[in-house]
């Protein structure tokens, strides 16, 4: 009986040796100590990219163009450590034993949702699992490669078709300024996730800007750590008791189907509709940045008189940087499709022949900034280079 056993628990051991990792919503298990012998037959990192490079990436099959990074870890996981995807969009996995863990990012300038691989390398058996996820990963609950430093840094990488990124001038969040006295025309810029390396806080920065100096609106600017559904339904509200008839809501995030991330939550579009419906006397512009952003034209509904989305329901968007050879704007920066919108706003009011636009718009009893987005949303897609090239679809929709 004895020797049954002992005989099972060793067949049990050896079993959770065999695989590198598992699909489990179990917590850590205790990390089996190894001998000495069994360390030095260890996949070392350097083996561990080799394999990594052969069979998941292969570089010869890459075409001229592509654009992919692999990330790495300096160690292998340990037995115990769990690597999920962001926010649990999609299965855990627990390493059973000394893994190499890589993520293949196949679309680098996506602003996420969209295509990537998570490789788990077992060091023992040498065995290859890849599995396909749509989102970046948290390593024990934390993301090494998500800051715009880590991200962009050759450290980080077993392998990139692209050179690093300098940090761009204005990554940070910027804070409010709020004019003191209150117009009919207003605007409420939010960045949801605070992600430089996608361009989010160079867009907010600059589109208030505009709004605020070039066009005179008493604008609110929202970014981490006020940028959650509580902060942008609060300034909202200010606004529209302040006497705002006209408001300009511009949302850039990381986000899916008629959804982003906001704070350190979500927000949807039937939780937008409902807001606008609280305010019949206003009347709402919207301009969504987001992956698959097209995705909230029709859930917001007649409410909104005009809607502008930075791709359609199926593609990502994408940040401005790196430019290609093709870009007609190669100095933008922030989200490709935002930093053309916002640059031909900004030109408006020095173009005689768009402001002439803008007159025979109004003289059709059109809103001033239904007028002024409906100019720049033409430009700014002559000017995506992404939207050239037949990866973005920015749509656009008037009540």
């Amino acid at each position: 009986m004895r020797r049954g056993l002992a005989l099972l628990v060793l067949s049990a051991a050896v079993a959770a040796g065999s695989a590198g990792f598992a699909a489990t919503a179990d917590g850590p298990a205790a990390a089996p100590a190894l001998r000495a012998p069994e360390a030095a037959t260890l996949l070392s990192y350097s083996q561990a990219r080799r394999i990594l490079l052969d069979k998941v990436v292969k570089p010869k099959s890459l075409a001229a163009g592509d654009e992919v990074i692999a990330f790495r870890l300096a160690k292998p996981l340990r037995a115990g450590q769990r690597v999920t995807p962001y926010r649990n969009r999609g299965p855990a996995f627990t390493a059973k034993g000394p893994t190499w863990f890589f993520w293949v990012d196949d679309d680098p300038r996506a602003q996420f949702e969209h295509p990537t691989r998570y490789v788990f390398i077992d060091a023992r058996t040498r065995r290859v699992r890849t599995v396909p996820q749509q989102w970046w990963p948290l390593v024990d609950g934390s993301a090494p490669w998500f800051d715009f430093g880590a991200y962009w840094n050759r450290r980080s990488w077993a392998f990139s078709t692209l050179e690093p990124l300098p940090a761009p001038p204005t990554s940070r969040y910027v804070g409010d300024r709020r004019p003191a006295a209150s117009t009919a025309e207003c605007a409420v810029i939010i960045d949801g996730s605070g992600d430089a390396k996608a361009g989010f806080p160079d867009d907010v920065n600059q589109l208030a800007e505009v709004t605020r100096v070039n066009f005179g609106l008493d604008t609110r600017k929202l970014g981490p750590p006020t940028n959650s559904k509580e902060d942008f339904e609060k300034a909202v509200d200010e606004l529209a008791k302040d006497g705002c008839t006209n408001m300009l809501v511009f949302i850039g995030s990381h986000g899916s189907k008629a959804s982003v991330d906001m704070g350190k939550g979500t927000y949807t579009a039937a939780e937008l509709k409902a807001l606008m419906e609280k305010y019949p006397s206003v009347g709402f512009k919207v301009v969504v940045q987001s992956c698959k952003s097209g995705s909230w034209i029709e859930p917001l509904g007649n409410k909104p008189e005009i809607v502008i989305t930075s791709t359609d329901d199926k593609t990502p968007s994408y940040s401005a940087n790196p430019d290609g050879p093709d870009d007609p704007n190669p100095d933008d920066r922030g989200s490709e499709f935002a930093s053309g919108l916002i640059e031909d706003l900004r030109a408006i009011p020095q173009d005689q022949s768009l402001l002439a636009e803008v007159q025979q718009c109004l003289a059709d009893r059109e809103p001033l900034l239904v007028c002024k987005l409906r100019i720049a949303f033409r430009s700014a897609v002559a000017k995506d280079e992404d939207a050239k090239a037949g990866k973005t679809n920015p749509r656009t929709r008037e009540r």
